[in-house]
């Protein structure tokens, strides 16, 4: 029995696209024999589905990268093909995928073989990330919190002390519901189906979590359930109180359809693409690098506001660097033959305006934007890790405090340990912060 749930756990941990394929299962989530949505309330019906939904977002995109590229176990090779988004404890730069960048500019960086992906590693320089290589991803409580739809994103430790989640009463399978939230010390996952017999006793259920390499999903029966995860992985299960609030669903179904989806087909621009992919964010001290891709290109052409902003005569340079640019929405494309016209589709991406200032004396934080909204505002490390959301001070932006520009910080929730302030901002190319500010010595 020990030497079996060890083997399992193993294989849980382990990476491939070849050792996860047996643990995919194909449960009908509508069926009558299948899930015990009932058990949470008719009103968390659509919570359920979408948590569902978004889980299966992250397990099952599939992807092939360009060149190899470092993840945390070891290497994706170029040309094979892999399984479930890259795991990656992205906070420092919150490049979390799902939440913050869209599956669209994911898989566009993936296309592009000088994307950020492939030139920067996040646990190096100028970067200070730990638990991270890669420059896209998410982790356990990265992919439970997309799903469930918390915002704020918890972290593993933040789920036993939330007003928000309530631990279950029984362990037993047949009072269990998809969307309840298996954790230990450290880590979390998502319990995603439920398959039952005729006689309603639970046969199977299916996990998703973001552990090891990637991000996965799994069958199990009952008794391995009870015997092996419970008793070796976790060991207590929560569910989210407000699941009936988890209404914000996007497809991606061009690069993965979940459950009753179907999936699109999308050509990808082989021509150009910025650095961090198509339609990604950037701040206005960021460079921006944009990426040609296709040989024969004689001049670069960049849109600011759909208003021609500027021309570059490529002369064989692959990579232009642009700097310092005014915030507002770009686009970019190649001209191939500027007789005929001859030019490539365009490249998308968004300067974001982020003003962020603070008073220390006063205990505010002020936050204004031309093309964002500014949704939270979080205390960190250099690393961006925070504290629980009960001791440290992490917060959504109420509409009062977004009309008024600014929020007041409690002094007790300002940690000499977590000095930096990051204000979310959020697009609709996804969401970016400013760069962190240091409460007590008012430096970047």
């Amino acid at each position: 029995m020990v030497i079996n749930a060890l083997m399992s756990i193993f294989l849980l941990y382990s990476c491939g696209t070849e050792d996860l394929i047996d643990y995919y299962s194909d449960i009908n989530f509508l069926s009558t024999n299948s899930g015990n949505w009932a058990l949470r309330g008719d009103s968390c019906y659509q919570g359920i589905y979408n948590a569902i939904r978004k889980a299966h977002q992250l397990t099952d995109i599939e992807f092939t990268p360009q060149r190899d590229f470092e993840h945390n176990f070891g290497f994706y090779s170029a040309g094979v093909n892999y399984k479930g988004v890259t795991y990656s404890s992205v906070k420092e730069i919150e490049t979390f995928v799902g939440e913050n960048v869209s599956f669209h500019t994911y898989m566009t960086a993936i296309q592009n073989p000088r994307s950020k992906l492939y030139t920067d590693r996040i646990n190096n320089k100028p970067y200070h990330g730990r638990n991270c290589k890669a420059y896209y991803g998410t982790v356990c409580s990265g992919l439970v919190s997309y799903a469930l739809g918390l915002v704020p994103r918890y972290n593993s430790y933040d789920f036993p002390l939330s007003d928000k989640i309530e631990e279950v009463s029984s362990y037993e399978p047949e009072l269990l519901c998809e969307g309840d939230i298996l954790w230990r010390e450290g880590h979390v996952a998502l319990i995603t189906g439920i398959t039952k017999d005729y006689e309603g006793k639970v046969k199977e259920l299916e996990i998703c979590e973001s552990e090891g390499s990637c991000c996965k999903r799994y069958s199990v029966s009952r008794d391995y359930f009870l015997n092996s995860i419970m008793t070796y992985r976790f060991n207590k299960i929560y569910f989210y109180k407000e699941l009936s609030k988890n209404i914000d669903y996007t497809p991606a179904s061009e690069y993965v359809a979940v459950c009753d989806e179907v999936k699109q087909s999308f050509i990808y621009n082989t021509d150009i693409c910025v650095d961090k992919g198509d339609k990604s964010c950037y701040l206005e001290d960021e460079s921006v690098v944009v990426n040609v891709l296709s040989e024969g290109g004689v001049r670069l052409e960049i849109y600011r506001n759909d208003s021609l902003y500027l021309t570059h005569d490529l002369n064989d340079q692959t990579d232009i660097t642009c700097e310092k640019l005014l915030f507002g929405n770009y686009k970019a494309r190649v001209i191939f033959d500027t007789i005929s016209g001859k030019f490539s589709d365009y490249t998308y991406w968004k300067v974001v305006h982020t003003d962020v200032a603070i008073e220390p004396l006063a205990g505010l934080v002020k936050f204004h934007s031309m093309n964002a909204l500014p949704n939270q505002i979080v205390f960190c490390n250099i690393y961006g890790k925070r504290p629980p959301m009960s001791k440290g001070f992490c917060k959504t932006i109420t509409p009062e405090e977004l009309v008024q520009g600014f929020a007041h910080i409690p002094a007790d929730r300002i940690l000499s340990d977590y000095p930096f302030i990051k204000v979310f901002f959020k697009t609709e190319y996804g969401i970016i912060t400013n760069s962190p500010i240091n409460w007590f010595n008012h430096t970047k």
